[in-house]
């Protein structure tokens, strides 16, 4: 164990003798220039060299290089830009993670950023792309660097370049077809990055007919990839391109009944942006969907708004309780005369499903004023044997009398 801890303790000890050997300097402004060359994190890399390149090794590091980075007297600029142009790859590297303490980026920072995507060293290239991420979408020079780290071998570099890119939204829609051809990379984590990279580009504004159906082709292809994330990213993508992925709202539709529940919320919102074309898949899934999937349809027709209204009306009738309460909800939530949903909340309310009066009492609960005029189904209520409803139903009754000016009864 003593052994193991050796080298830990080393580091710590070295560091805060940095720390102390700095704050004994005098502090003149003339001895800084000095101070500064051949700096801690310089001074560090013959340390930093014996630590592994796996996640426990980067978390020492940052630790060595943040009780480094404390001692430094003035600005840290000129100790992170030294470290960055070292010729040690170790040196660089803690440069690299000194970089959130540099301060607001310029163009010196941007120079030195954009050889390290492309340096000899793996540890430094992956570091790299994550550090490009703190320069504003102003500092152009780095995303061609970027562009080509997308095509590293290292799969961590190829991540973090696409990530980064992904970030700086004022050239993403020129990075699109970047995105796709990552598509087909063998590494999940990157295929990931990609189609999150296309998620965050409008994708139905800036790509021309063609195109957008060539990529909804692609991307409903990779709604299919074993990997969550990508199908995640992939689905959000394909509601950025609008109505012209009509043609893959089936796919869509299928992940509804994913196993993960980020790709089913994911997907019940592509389908509401890809619009009224979206409908009649939706109207006719809805007609026989059981409550979790009727959830996500509903939450579909409430992000395609007044344009839904009929088959939200529609659903007030489906054989499902606890449905008919969620399509009174999202019509109260666009809007619409509150008396159709209060009739549809205070019958289910009266009925004998648990779970469904649950969700009746809840939404009156949400509804609170609006839900006025059903006071005596409240009241109706107040003792029933499920627990839930009763809170629930107490709850809705204090919102009504106390926005009234009435105490509760």
């Amino acid at each position: 164990m003593i052994r193991r801890r050796l080298p830990i303790l080393l580091f710590v000890g070295i560091a805060a003798a940095l720390t102390i050997a700095f704050l004994a300097q005098p502090k003149d402004e003339s001895h800084e220039p000095e101070q500064l060359q051949g700096g801690p994190l310089v001074q560090l890399a013959p340390y930093l060299r014996r630590l592994g390149d796996g996640p426990d090794g980067e978390i020492s590091a940052r630790t060595y290089v943040d009780a480094a980075m404390e001692g430094v007297l003035g600005s840290p600029r000129e100790v992170v830009l030294e470290a960055l142009r070292s010729p040690d790859a170790a040196a660089r590297y803690a440069g690299l993670l000194a970089v959130p303490r540099y301060g607001p980026p310029d163009a010196a920072l941007a120079d030195a950023l954009g050889p390290l995507l492309a340096d000899e060293s793996t540890r430094v290239r992956r570091l790299a792309g994550t550090a490009c991420g703190f320069l504003g979408a102003e500092f152009e020079s780095v995303e061609d660097a970027l562009a080509k780290a997308a095509g590293d071998p290292d799969a961590d570099v190829r991540t973090e370049a696409l990530a980064t890119l992904a970030k700086r939204t004022t050239r993403a829609a020129e990075r699109v077809p970047l995105f796709r051809a990552a598509l087909d990379d063998q590494d999940a984590r990157v295929r990931a990055a990609a189609a999150k990279g296309l998620a965050r580009v409008e994708l139905g504004q800036h790509l021309a007919p063609e195109a957008q159906q060539r990529l909804g082709r692609r991307l409903a292809a990779a709604m299919t990839d074993a990997s969550p994330d990508v199908r995640m990213y992939a689905v959000m993508a394909l509601g950025r391109l609008g109505p012209s992925a009509a043609p893959h709202v089936p796919a869509a539709l299928t992940l509804l009944d994913d196993e993960s529940t980020l790709v089913r919320g994911t997907a019940a919102n592509a389908l509401g942006e890809i619009g009224t074309d979206a409908l009649p898949a939706i109207a006719a899934a809805l007609a026989d969907a059981g409550p979790q999937r009727a959830a996500s349809l509903l939450w579909s027709l409430r992000v395609i708004g007044k344009p839904a209204l009929p088959v939200l009306r529609a659903a007030l009738r489906h054989d499902a309780p606890s449905v008919r309460v969620q399509a009174a909800l999202k019509l109260w939530e666009l809007d619409e005369p509150v008396e159709a949903s209060l009739v549809v909340l205070a019958a289910v309310l009266d009925g004998s499903d648990a779970a469904a009066r649950r969700l009746a009492a809840r939404g009156f609960a949400r509804m609170g004023t609006a839900g006025a005029e059903a006071r005596p189904a409240l009241l109706r209520h107040r003792d029933d044997p499920d627990e839930a409803v009763r809170d629930a139903v107490r709850s809705a009754l204090a919102r009504i009398d106390a926005a009234a000016g009435s105490p509760p009864k």
